[in-house]
C-alpha cells in the first residue's frame, strides 16, 4: 500500500498496522494462501478442519511463525480483530519445531 492510498488524516496510523501485519502478509506470501487460512482458522480457534488435497498442512515451525505473527500484533496495539488469549493457548499446542 502506497502513502497516497492510506486514509486521509491517519497516514501514520496506517503506515504503523501495515509494519505490524507486515509479518502476517509475508507468511501468506510465502506460503499457499489457503494452506495459511487453514492453519490461521486453527489458532485461532475457529475450526480445526484438514484441508481436501491437494491443499497442504503447514509445518509445526510456520504455524509457530504465524503464532509469533499474530502476537507481535497484540504488542503492537492493532486495534483487537481477534482473541489473542486463544492465540497463545494454542501456540502451546503448536510448539516451535
Amino acid at each position: 500500500m502506497k502513502i497516497q492510498d492510506r486514509p486521509a488524516g491517519r497516514p501514520r496510523e496506517s503506515a504503523r498496522i501495515d509494519a505490524a501485519l507486515a509479518p502476517l502478509m509475508e507468511l501468506l506470501k510465502a506460503y499457499r494462501s489457503l494452506s495459511v487460512v487453514y492453519a490461521l482458522a486453527e489458532l485461532l480457534d475457529v475450526c480445526r478442519a484438514k484441508p481436501s488435497r491437494p491443499v497442504m498442512l503447514l509445518s509445526t515451525a510456520v504455524k509457530h511463525q504465524m503464532a509469533d505473527a499474530l502476537v507481535r500484533l497484540r504488542s503492537a496495539s492493532v486495534p483487537q480483530v481477534v482473541n489473542f488469549e486463544i492465540i497463545e493457548r494454542n501456540n502451546h499446542v503448536c510448539p516451535a519445531a
